[in-house]
């Protein structure tokens, strides 16, 4: 939701060899994030060299952010989607939970991953003057931001239905269960995703005719660029809808859960430990899960939704002055904390989700020769039977051990059945 500026422009101008806005056009909004730039805004070259209250180096220096942060991101998302993505197609009940949770593991996957041309573009000079890549960067550009901003969208409101299915769950569980219905789950996220294709459109429209064109947006016609403002305006709007659904959805799941905790205390004793244990368990994983994503994603998206708000205010309202050098400071800043919401999700489970764990601890037990206890609600893992755990063959102990448990507690409850049957039948 960041606007980022096209480095050759503004390197270029720093040095003093300006090239042209429109021979650059077709990689104005090489580092847009969740909207095209309009290029009509790029900051004129002449105001960069004076621009207050940063000086030129300290402009130049500040792309080393994003040039050092987006390789980082991008490895924790590729290994963290990935083995993400094998445990949850592993689980063999896929419930609603484990339907929304590989979605966005999906989306974030492709988001990170959808950067990374126009990052090779803005970060290597010699893939800049190296015209094949330039015609080739110029072909897939639109689509590659199309896309990226349709994963953006998708995986924004999967979360925003993730928090109305836990809330529904909560407050009216047996009502709407229907909603927590797999085939429902998917058909509402296949919509989802054409209604993301068609919202972001804009986009692969705007940069594949300004590159055909080979014209800038100053150049535009007047209706690509009214329908571009009005697609700027609509996706910071679009956010803060985003943000408002989310604080109010899982505040209400907060104040739900802190009445049903209250309400649960007394009634500890009556449910049996070997049935509602476990669905208590599964019951919070849920809820840890959709917490800790929610509170990841509003501390992320909030100094792009900030950025963007300000520029508003300021391009189209007047209502301040919002300096293009702050803009290029604050851009990498807010853009790579943006990226984090989408790459490191994979350390979000396991922070918060006990069964999450145990389904990794299931999976690496697989690969070492290890799997999990089933009688052991963290999931962990023991050896496999034949085998100790400093990986020496065992002997029958293990086994006779078990059957003795096993005969004891039979023969207590034989005992027990017995002496009721006595009391039942002797003389009051």
């Amino acid at each position: 939701m960041i606007e980022f500026y096209d480095t050759d422009v503004f390197i270029s101008a720093l040095h003093g060899n300006c090239v042209s806005m429109e021979s650059s056009n077709s990689s104005a909004a090489a580092l847009s994030l969740n909207h095209s730039i309009n290029t009509s805004r790029v900051p004129n070259p002449d105001h960069l060299i004076s621009a207050e209250p940063f000086t030129t180096e300290q402009l130049i220096r500040i792309f080393t952010v994003t040039i050092v942060v987006y390789p980082i991101l991008l490895t924790f998302c590729t290994v963290g989607n990935i083995l993400s993505f094998v445990v949850l197609i592993r689980e063999k009940r896929k419930g609603s939970t484990n339907i929304y949770m590989t979605s966005m593991v999906i989306s974030d996957f492709f988001i990170l991953w959808l950067y990374l041309p126009p990052y090779l573009y803005n970060a290597s000079l010699s893939l800049r003057r190296n015209p094949s890549f330039k015609r080739g960067f110029s072909r897939i550009h639109g689509p590659q931001v199309w896309l990226q901003e349709t994963f953006i969208q998708q995986s924004d409101w999967t979360l925003i239905l993730f928090s109305v299915a836990r809330l529904c769950a909560i407050v009216q569980p047996f009502k709407w269960q229907w909603i927590h219905d797999a085939q429902i789950t998917r058909r509402t996220l296949i919509i989802l995703s054409f209604l993301s294709a068609v919202f972001t459109l804009n986009n692969v429209v705007k940069i594949s005719y300004l590159d055909a064109k080979s014209i800038g947006m100053d150049h535009a016609p007047s209706w690509l660029a009214e329908w571009s403002e009005i697609q700027h305006q609509a996706e910071v709007v679009c956010t803060m809808i985003k943000v408002s659904f989310l604080i109010t959805i899982n505040v209400a799941v907060l104040i739900a859960l802190r009445r049903q905790r209250a309400e649960e205390i007394g009634e500890t004793l009556d449910v049996q430990p070997s049935t509602g244990t476990t669905n208590s368990r599964k019951y919070k994983n849920s809820n840890y899960i959709l917490l800790g994503s929610v509170a990841m994603y509003l501390v992320t998206q909030a100094p792009s939704l900030i950025v963007n708000c300000l520029m508003i205010a300021a391009d189209n309202y007047g209502s301040f002055r919002f300096p293009q050098s702050v803009r290029l400071f604050i851009n990498p800043f807010a853009s790579m904390s943006y990226f984090t919401s989408y790459s490191v999700n994979f350390l979000l489970y396991l922070a918060v989700s006990e069964r999450f764990r145990a389904q990794f601890g299931q999976m690496l037990g697989r690969r070492w020769g290890l799997r999990a206890d089933s009688s052991n609600p963290q999931g962990s893992v023991r050896p496999r039977p034949g085998h100790s755990g400093a990986g020496k063959p065992e002997n029958g102990f293990f086994n006779m051990t078990q059957a003795f448990r096993t005969n004891t507690t039979n023969l207590q409850l034989q005992y027990s059945s017995s002496i009721s049957e006595v009391q039942l039948q002797s003389p009051m």
